[in-house]
């Protein structure tokens, strides 16, 4: 099986995690931020993508490190 792309991923971080995301996600992976409609930018977290990928990083509390993944 071969993966050609993510579309939408959620993944969870902790309160206060959204600037070391966006170390990884945007400055070494290289993927670009997009905003958050700004209901869920209260919430917290930050989204990427890429031209194969969404990636939803979403607060938990308490963290738990899940990881959700929504098929098309």
């Amino acid at each position: 099986m071969t993966i050609l792309g993510l579309d939408h991923v959620q993944v969870g971080i902790p309160r206060g995690g959204e600037e070391a995301a966006r170390t990884f996600y945007n400055t070494l992976l290289g993927l670009i931020e997009v905003p958050k409609p700004p209901v869920l930018a209260a919430r917290g977290g930050c989204w990427f993508q890429s031209s194969g990928a969404v990636l939803h990083l979403g607060v938990e509390e308490p963290f738990g490190n899940r990881i959700e993944f929504q098929g098309a």
